[in-house]
């Protein structure tokens, strides 16, 4: 348990707080109603620049005019990126029930993640799985099921999960980051830098990766170049808060 709770203390040290962009989509009473490419072209600017806050509220305005299924599993992937799994359950709700949508296959992906967020994991196991069972859908929910395994603590299944998703030609670097974080979940230390080192060096990085690289590295007692990895942006106070977080430094 106590590992757990260090790798998620890690990671909000790390990533910080990401404050949603600011600004309002206002129409005057005496507005005319946007055109269809008008809409189209405001959908990708939002999309482009990842203001979901916008995103929600120009999908929930679009439900207003016309109840659809693909802007409700819209919506609902917007919630998602807002960590409100709660929501994006809800407007997917009504979705569940017409299997034979050939919207159905991604109303099951959406719910599994969604269960996932909520660490409703056997839940969320039995949506991934029916999930899986598409082609187009299959390496995401297999890489979801990689987590949700994960987070069950059963790393041989999780494992088994991501090696499947790999072979569906899923995101490598997000099987690789995954699969490095499973080798720091079982001690793994030096299995995992080995993962991401490869990854950090050629520039492939992001704060997750970042996160489990410094992780791997102060496990085994490689604390200059944790800092090296950081950079110049923590403190020797910061750094020292992390290592008290992940405990001891060497296994």
């Amino acid at each position: 348990m106590k590992r757990w709770i260090a790798l998620f203390v890690l990671s909000g040290l790390l990533t910080g707080c990401v404050l949603p962009p600011q600004g309002g989509q206002g129409s005057g009473s005496g507005a005319k109603q946007p055109q269809a490419s008008d809409l189209a072209q405001q959908e990708q600017i939002l999309v482009k620049s990842k203001n979901y806050p916008g995103l929600i509220a120009f999908y929930g305005q679009q439900l207003k005019s016309q109840d659809t299924s693909l802007t409700r599993i819209k919506l609902a992937k917007a919630y998602m990126a807002i960590d409100d799994p709660d929501s994006a359950m809800f407007y997917l709700k009504p979705l569940l029930a017409d299997s034979k949508s050939p919207l159905y296959p991604e109303v099951l992906l959406r719910q599994g993640e969604a269960l996932l967020a909520k660490r409703e994991y056997r839940a969320a196991i039995t949506e991934l799985k029916k999930a899986a069972q598409y082609k187009e859908q299959a390496p995401e929910a297999y890489n979801l099921l990689g987590l949700a395994e994960a987070g069950r603590k059963h790393y041989k299944t999780a494992r088994s999960m991501f090696e499947q998703a790999r072979l569906r030609h899923y995101n490598d670097f997000k099987v690789i980051n995954n699969l490095a974080f499973l080798d720091i979940a079982e001690g793994k230390y030096q299995a995992a830098i080995n993962k991401l080192q490869p990854l950090f060096n050629s520039g492939m990085t992001n704060q997750t990766v970042i996160a489990n690289l410094v992780i791997a590295l102060i496990k085994v007692g490689r604390d200059d170049d944790a800092k090296a990895v950081l950079g110049k942006n923590y403190s020797s106070l910061q750094f020292d808060a992390m290592k008290r977080a992940l405990g001891s430094t060497k296994h």
